[in-house]
């Protein structure tokens, strides 16, 4: 399999300088390998976006030549493969539906024990 770097900033603004030094690490690091360089937009934060801001993200990396292959990927357009994912998870039994709190899991001294494992739990409502 070949290798394959990405670059995968938010939305919330012009892309910033240590975010331009990510990226052009991940893009030489996927280059000197003679791998692929994919963007995925991490537009899952609406509040936090800024109207414009994937667009001016993707013409910096252009105007700097990191030119990525293939297409963005946006988050916020994956919800229904990502669904089917888990969904194929849960039916083959990789996973299960878990409802400890947070402030159960920290009582447990922060990780989580498996404790709804093997327990017979419904679906939730969505």
């Amino acid at each position: 399999m070949s290798y394959i770097g990405r670059f995968a900033p938010s939305p919330s603004g012009p892309l910033h300088f240590g975010s331009l030094v990510a990226a052009l690490g991940s893009y030489f690091q996927a280059k000197s390998q003679q791998g692929q360089w994919l963007v995925r937009i991490e537009d899952l934060d609406p509040p936090r976006e800024m109207p414009g801001a994937a667009s001016l993200i993707l013409e910096t990396l252009e105007a700097y030549q990191l030119h990525w292959d293939g297409e963005v990927v946006y988050q916020s357009q994956r919800h229904d493969l990502y669904q089917h994912q888990i969904e194929y998870w849960l039916q083959s039994g990789q996973a299960y539906y878990c409802q400890c709190t947070r402030k159960q899991i920290k009582a447990m001294g922060g990780f989580y024990q498996g404790t709804c494992r093997d327990l017979t739990l419904n679906q939730p409502d969505n």
